[in-house]
């Protein structure tokens, strides 16, 4: 029961912080591009056997069940990515924009062709 209360303790904490890569992963700019749309278990991340699904709520935020099941919400994928390396007892680089997927696409990919489609075209 201990152990359970520490790691909702871990998870409010990781709730609570914002994205701090050196460019923000933070999923608003894709959501307002049109390059992603908000939804339930659209966002995976798969590590050496272990997978596990989020929702992307219209703020751009993420939500994934807690330890205890109660919904915690997450300020970017990087936050999710920290979240899950703990769950899952993992000690690796963060990636956010390649380890984590919408609908089966990486971020990194999805942020590539939103750039691409916006540029605009020479004359």
């Amino acid at each position: 029961m201990l152990v359970a209360r520490m790691r909702s303790l871990e998870e409010i904490d990781e709730q609570e912080r914002g994205c701090e890569c050196r460019e923000s992963c933070e999923l608003a700019s894709l959501l307002a591009a049109g390059v992603l749309e908000p939804g339930e278990n659209v966002l995976s991340v798969y590590y050496k056997g272990e997978l596990s699904f989020a929702d992307v709520l219209e703020d751009g935020r993420i939500r994934i069940a807690s330890a205890d099941g109660s919904p915690l919400t997450l300020a970017a994928p990087c936050n999710l990515l920290r979240l899950l390396y703990r769950r899952w007892d993992v000690k690796a680089k963060l990636r956010p924009l390649s380890d984590v997927a919408y609908k089966g696409v990486a971020l990194s990919q999805l942020r590539s062709n939103g750039r691409a489609r916006r540029r605009p075209t020479g004359s």
